[in-house]
C-alpha cells in the first residue's frame, strides 16, 4: 500500500467506508468481496448514475488493496484496523470484473460525461499520477491472476432465501404506501364530487375552494400512487 498520507481515501468519507468494511467483515470469518461491493452500493459509495461513475474510484482501490493484501500475506499488514478474525477473503467473477473495469478506467484516465476523473485531477495536482499508475498496475495484475470463488450449493440457497425475504419485505412496504395513497386518492375524488355539487347549488366560493383542494389532493396522491405501484413490479 502507498503511504497513508498519499492515499486517496485518507478522508472522513474514507474512514466511514473502512468502518462499513469492518462491520461487514465482523459478521463472517469468510469475507466475500461481493458483500463489500453490495454494501458499497447500498450505503451510496457505489452510485449507478453515469455522471457519478468516478465517485467509487478511491473505494474500488481500497477494496482491491484489501483483497490483494490478503492474497499475498494471508492477513492485512497495512490495514489500520483489527481484521484478525477474517480467515478467508474470496472474490467472485462479477465483482472481480467490476473492480478491474474501474481500475482500468482510472489507469487509462477514461473521462466521465466528458470531464476528467476527480482522482486523476487530484494525482496530477500533487504530481503523484505516475506513481499511482505504477501502483494500479500491480493491483490490476494481482486481481487478474486471482481465481474467482464459486459459491457452494448451500451458499446459493442461503443467498436466494435472503434475497427473496428482502424482496417480500420491500414489496410489503411498497404495497402499504400504495394502499395509503390510494385511500387519499379516493378522498380526493369524493371532495371533487362535493365541490361539483356545491357549484351546482350556486355556493360558488365553497365550491371553488373544495375544487382547488381536490385538484391538489388528486394530483399529488395520484403521482405518488402510480410511482409506488410502478415500483411494486420492478
Amino acid at each position: 500500500m502507498i503511504e497513508l498520507e498519499k492515499h486517496p481515501v485518507e478522508t472522513e468519507v474514507g474512514d466511514q467506508f473502512r468502518e462499513c468494511i469492518i462491520m461487514t467483515a465482523s459478521k463472517n470469518q469468510k469475507l466475500k468481496m461481493r458483500d463489500l461491493l453490495e454494501m458499497s452500493r447500498e450505503i451510496g459509495f457505489l452510485i449507478e448514475e453515469s455522471q457519478h461513475a468516478d465517485y467509487f474510484d478511491p473505494f474500488a482501490i481500497m477494496l482491491a488493496e484489501l483483497f490483494t493484501e490478503y492474497q499475498d500475506y494471508g492477513r492485512f499488514p497495512n490495514w489500520i484496523y483489527n481484521m484478525d478474525d477474517v480467515k478467508e477473503v474470496v472474490i467472485d467473477e462479477k465483482t472481480k470484473d467490476l473492480l478491474l473495469q474501474v481500475l482500468d478506467d482510472i489507469y487509462n484516465e477514461n473521462r466521465v460525461e466528458g470531464r476528467e476523473r476527480n482522482i486523476c485531477i487530484q494525482w496530477k495536482k500533487t504530481e503523484m499520477n505516475e506513481i499511482w499508475k505504477k501502483y494500479l498496475e500491480s493491483l490490476i495484475y494481482s486481481l487478474k491472476k486471482a481465481v474467482p470463488y464459486k459459491e457452494t450449493e448451500e451458499e446459493i440457497i442461503e443467498r436466494k432465501k435472503k434475497e427473496e425475504k428482502e424482496n417480500k419485505s420491500g414489496k410489503g412496504i411498497i404495497l402499504f404506501f400504495v394502499l395509503m395513497f390510494g385511500i387519499i386518492f379516493i378522498m380526493g375524488v369524493y371532495i371533487l364530487y362535493n365541490s361539483v355539487m356545491l357549484l351546482r347549488t350556486e355556493k360558488i366560493l365553497q365550491g371553488i375552494v373544495a375544487l382547488l383542494f381536490s385538484a391538489i389532493t388528486l394530483f399529488f396522491s395520484g403521482k405518488l400512487f402510480f410511482g409506488f405501484f410502478k415500483s411494486l413490479f420492478k
